[in-house]
């Protein structure tokens, strides 16, 4: 059986995160089910330093994918969406408190 899912543009990531030295906010909303996984992971947790913060939000419903759980075992924050119309209201609460970190945003269940 063939491999399936989204192909992750690992190249492109890269190249984005060498563009700059600032600390950066990555966020990536998927699925999480990824047909080049193994490449993803290696090149996502190299390319992201000590003073970043990446941000999963997974759009599959149930448990968390290869992907978005090796992620958070390498410190990534992930958001498993259990309901779309959360998404948007989670998405824009976690990025208010990146960059305005007194604002109370409501927790998310």
């Amino acid at each position: 059986r063939g491999k399936s899912g989204t192909m992750f543009p690992c190249d492109e990531l890269q190249a984005m995160m060498r563009a700059t030295r600032n600390r950066r906010y990555i966020v990536i909303m998927s699925d999480c089910e990824l047909w080049n996984q193994d490449e993803a992971i290696e090149k996502v947790i190299k390319s992201v330093s000590e003073y970043d913060r990446l941000c999963v939000f997974q759009t599959k419903t149930g448990p968390l994918t290869t992907f978005a759980q090796a992620l958070k075992e390498a410190g990534a924050d992930v958001f498993p969406i259990q309901r779309i119309d959360d998404l948007g209201y989670i998405v824009m609460g976690e990025t208010i408190k990146e960059y305005n970190p007194e604002y109370d945003v409501p927790e998310w269940d």
